[in-house]
């Protein structure tokens, strides 16, 4: 299994309602011929020691190999 991950810093204006409408059903569209076995969209709110999180959001594409990505 090969993942594509696409990480959205904190503290970067993020458009969760449009991203989701819009950009993740594009991803689909061009990704979905190509062996795409699932797809992630993790928000993230905070961390272990209470500091800012590096990333608002961690979005993943999983594939069948590397080849197929």
């Amino acid at each position: 299994m090969t993942v594509l991950r696409v990480c959205h810093k904190h503290g970067v204006r993020f458009n969760e309602a449009y991203y989701v409408a819009k950009q993740l059903r594009l991803a689909g569209a061009i990704f979905g011929p190509h062996g795409v076995t699932g797809t992630e969209m993790v928000k993230i709110t905070a961390t272990p020691n209470g500091a800012a999180p590096s990333y608002q959001v961690i979005f993943s594409e999983y594939f069948e190999s590397g080849p197929a990505l």
